[in-house]
């Protein structure tokens, strides 16, 4: 199994932050509100999930020992849209980070952790 498909495909580059911005646009007008939707409500349930403002983990981290952390809210259907054209963008780890920074939108952490 190819743990890096990044050294066999490259990194995305402006070219291919434009055409995921189109995939964007294009389901944000198909589903207006949709996103920002999905986003508050996985915010919201990580601050419920916390105990409140005070207690929650600004980097959202599961687990300590294993690291495991909540990153992103993207709804199924535009992350099924972007794997079509991009099929290692969320299989591959570089170009998963890739995305988070470049699309910050999607976020629910407050902090970036990697």
């Amino acid at each position: 199994m190819i743990k890096d498909y990044s050294s066999l495909v490259g990194m995305p580059d402006n070219k291919d932050k434009e055409n995921i911005e189109f995939i964007i646009g294009l389901f944000e007008r198909k589903f207006p509100g949709y996103i920002e939707l999905c986003v508050k409500q996985e915010k919201d349930d990580e601050l419920e999930n916390a105990g409140g403002q005070a207690f929650l983990d600004p980097h959202l981290i599961k687990s300590h020992k294993s690291g495991l952390r909540k990153v992103l809210a993207i709804p199924p259907e535009l992350v099924n849209a972007i794997v079509d054209s991009y099929p290692t963008m969320f299989k591959d780890k570089e170009h998963f980070h890739w995305f988070v920074r470049n699309f910050p939108m999607f976020r629910i952490a407050e902090k970036e952790s990697f």
